[in-house]
């Protein structure tokens, strides 16, 4: 029973999203935040996003940019539509050591706000608003937790366990459904050029409702080339918003990739 009902509440949770707008106030605070990334950002990539299996034209794009802050990364990951209109930010505090210390979205096409702190014990405090509406979540867990900015530099940290065909477990943060899922990142394939690493949701429930992300870097530079799996902005169609199961592209904009 208890799985039915796990079941259940993912197939839920795969409900069309609502759209709606950020309200007036957080509206002109990401402008600033958006503003202040071209005086403070260094550029790194820019991604282009188009349906997985697809070779329609981009629906997306978006553009990685970072700051240092003493010893913490700041990393941005900014999506605007094909007329350059922004749609998601997201912003990933992270240690030397990679890992998250806080992640913050802001949501134009659902009207999401929210922000995640992981503490030392990866212990993950979450708060959401939408539409007025505030959920708060704390997660203890044994695991690290990261998000999309973050996801990349995990790999990279533990590339050399993961080309040997060590497993590493993570919990990733979908600030939309106020938690964090656990996921297992191992190597699928390498080469002479590229090296393909897949995230797949620890739980077979979860995998019902989840598809399996794959991330390929090149396997010299370690840099980025693809990443294939559900992104953050949503799919605008005449009967609403869609999710997004996508293929993104990298062009380095930077000198290296952190």
């Amino acid at each position: 029973m208890k799985h039915v009902l796990l079941i259940g509440s993912l197939l839920l949770g795969c409900a069309h999203p609502t759209a709606a707008p950020l309200p007036a106030a957080t509206e002109a605070e990401l402008t600033e935040r958006i503003e202040a990334l071209d005086v403070d950002a260094v550029p790194i990539y820019t991604g282009r996003v188009q349906p997985r299996g697809d070779d329609a034209d981009a629906l997306f794009s978006y553009r990685r940019a970072i700051f240092d802050d003493g010893d913490v990364q700041v990393s941005s990951h900014l999506t605007v539509d094909a007329d350059g209109e922004p749609k998601v930010l997201h912003v990933a505090h992270t240690r030397s050591d990679g890992r998250l210390l806080r992640f913050e979205e802001w949501h134009g096409q659902t009207g999401l706000v929210g922000s995640l702190a992981v503490d030392a014990s990866h212990t993950a405090t979450i708060e959401v608003t939408v539409g007025g509406e505030r959920t708060e979540r704390t997660e203890a867990g044994d695991v690290p937790v990261h998000a999309g900015p973050s996801l990349f530099g995990f790999v990279l940290q533990h590339w050399d366990a993961l080309v040997k065909g060590e497993v590493r477990p993570l919990r990733f943060a979908v600030l939309a459904k106020a938690r964090t899922y656990r996921f297992d990142v191992r190597l699928a394939s390498i080469d002479e050029a590229r090296a393909v690493f897949e995230m797949r949701a620890s739980s077979p429930f979860v995998r019902i409702a989840v598809p399996t992300l794959a991330i390929t870097f090149d396997s010299v530079t370690r840099t980025p080339i693809r990443y294939e799996g559900p992104v953050p902005p949503l799919r605008e169609t005449p009967r609403g918003l869609r999710s997004l199961d996508a293929r993104v592209d990298y062009t380095l904009t930077g000198a290296n990739y952190r």
